[in-house]
């Protein structure tokens, strides 16, 4: 009965550190997926990256923006946000 007893201390033990070590595994991909992801420029959206790509239509409108309390962006705020993150070309639309 002892032997049994240990046997199976030893397997739940065992059992243990397998998935802690497949949890441990689990992060460093994950980790990595996402260092590896930004460190080659890579964002969820990759934003624009110099001031001059941005068109004078939204430049002359830069007063316009964050100027109100609402909760909702309004027009300019979108255009602009969506040029920056380039995310119409992705599907998605902060006017919408």
């Amino acid at each position: 009965a002892l032997l049994h007893y240990r046997y199976d201390k030893i397997s739940q033990n065992k059992s243990k550190f397998f998935n802690n070590l497949l949890i441990m595994k689990t992060i460093i991909a994950i980790l990595f997926s996402i260092f590896t992801m930004f460190a080659t420029g890579q964002g969820l959206y990759s934003p624009t990256r110099n001031f001059n790509e941005i068109p004078d239509t939204i430049l002359k409108n830069l007063d316009k923006m964050g100027t109100d309390t609402s909760d909702i962006l309004n027009e300019y705020e979108s255009e602009f946000l969506n040029f920056i993150f380039n995310s119409k070309s992705q599907g998605f639309d902060f006017a919408n």
